[in-house]
């Protein structure tokens, strides 16, 4: 994590490639270079423009507000602009690179975490695969918050159908948040059908296909993040997978960004 709040931090900020100056002469203003639909009013000599790229005989620029095309023969560009304009151009690219190179980094990184949590669960011979939680914030004053978890299901054979939970629910400055005197919201979710992952498939695609269990937190209004327990999964054979052990199966959720 640190080394990817380094990558971030040196993320350089570059400003928009664009530069201003001044026509030359009277110029048409088209909305579109390919229907050449001229708004009613002309830009005329000596005023001010920003350019904002450079089409085949045409440069896209804004004028009070309003973006268009206008013909390059009526733009003065001296050599000095065109040098800060390609110079801005080339900024744009590397910071496009650089963004590109982080999303590729931190998609690295995540395969990897999930590499090393995946091949866990499977050695420990657990059930079901926690892949992340999410608290979902209602504003409605009298509509209560739901936490959604994202699971695969590890059995080779059978369909998981139903999953209890115990969730212990925090505001954010960590506290407990209590209702009818317990921060542990006691979740049941049924009638799922939860599949069997399919084994063949890359990671990419596992990811993509995660299912999603759901529970409204009634009476954890102020509730802004959470450790969920998974307690009980029952199979599609009538098959009961008991978990007694405080450290298995368990997943922090925070509030949905």
């Amino acid at each position: 994590m640190k080394k990817l709040l380094f990558l971030l931090l040196f993320i350089p900020l570059f400003c928009n490639a664009q530069l201003t100056t001044t026509l030359i002469k009277d110029s048409y203003f088209y909305k579109s270079v390919i229907d050449n639909t001229v708004w009613e009013d002309k830009i005329y000599s000596n005023e001010i423009i920003t350019v904002l790229s450079h089409e085949p005989g045409y440069y896209k620029i804004v004028h009070k507000s309003d973006t268009g095309y206008i013909e390059d023969n009526n733009v003065n560009i001296t050599n000095d602009l065109i040098k800060q304009f390609n110079f801005s151009l080339e900024l744009e690219k590397k910071k496009s690179d650089s963004i590109e190179n982080l999303n590729k980094i931190i998609d690295s990184l995540n395969i990897v975490r999930f590499k090393n949590k995946f091949k866990q669960n499977i050695s420990k011979k657990l059930p079901i695969y926690l892949h992340e939680a999410e608290i979902y914030i209602n504003d409605e004053e009298y509509k209560e918050n739901s936490i959604s978890l994202y699971v695969f299901n590890l059995n080779k054979d059978e369909t998981i159908d139903a999953v209890t939970v115990d969730i212990k629910c925090y505001n954010s400055f960590g506290e407990p948040v209590k209702y009818l005197g317990s921060n542990i919201f006691k979740g049941i979710a049924q009638d799922l059908i939860i599949i069997p992952i399919f084994w063949g498939k890359t990671i990419e695609e596992m990811i993509k296909n995660l299912d999603v269990i759901s529970w409204e937190l009634k009476g954890f209004k102020q509730c802004r993040s959470a450790l969920i327990h998974v307690k009980k999964i029952h199979f599609s054979d009538g098959s009961v997978y008991t978990n007694n052990d405080p450290s298995l199966l368990n997943i922090k959720a925070k509030v949905k960004n």
